[in-house]
C-alpha cells in the first residue's frame, strides 16, 4: 500500500511539473506588436493567449498550446471566436523575427519586424499580416 502512494505522489509530482506554463525562448516574443499592415490589429502573445485590439475597443482573446518556440520563430495552435458569424475556430499562427534594416522598410519605425502567417485547421493559408516591434 506505501508503493502506491509514493507512486501516486511522485505522478502527482510530475504532472503539475508539466502543467507549468512554458515559456518564449525569445522574450522579445512577449512584446506587444504593434501593426504595419492594413488588416492587423496590435498583438498580445503568451505561451498560452493570443490578443489582439484594433485600438478602437474591440479586443479579442484566444485560447492557444505552444507547437514551435526558437530564437527566430514560434507557432501557436489557438481557438477562440474570431468571426461571430462561423463561431469558434481553431488557427495555427506562425510569428518570425527579422531585424528592422532599411532594405524591408521598418528601419525607422522600431526594432524587430515580425511576419505572422495564418493556417486553418486544415493547414490551408490564410495569409498573413506585418507587425513591428518598437
Amino acid at each position: 500500500m506505501p508503493q502506491k502512494i509514493v507512486l501516486f505522489m511522485t505522478v502527482m509530482c510530475c504532472l503539475a511539473c508539466a502543467a507549468e506554463d512554458e515559456k518564449f525562448v525569445n522574450p522579445l516574443f512577449y512584446e506587444i506588436m504593434d501593426p504595419i499592415s492594413k488588416i492587423a490589429w496590435q498583438t498580445t502573445l503568451t505561451p498560452t493567449k493570443k490578443i489582439v485590439d484594433n485600438g478602437l475597443g474591440t479586443t479579442m482573446e484566444e485560447i492557444c498550446e505552444l507547437t514551435e518556440n526558437t530564437m527566430e520563430r514560434i507557432s501557436l495552435k489557438c481557438r477562440g471566436v474570431i468571426n461571430p458569424d462561423f463561431g469558434e475556430e481553431e488557427n495555427t499562427y506562425r510569428y518570425t523575427l527579422r531585424p528592422c534594416r532599411k532594405e524591408n522598410g521598418c528601419y525607422y519605425h522600431g526594432r524587430w519586424l515580425v511576419e505572422e502567417e495564418t493556417f486553418d485547421e486544415k493547414g490551408y493559408d490564410l495569409g498573413g499580416a506585418t507587425l513591428i516591434i518598437k
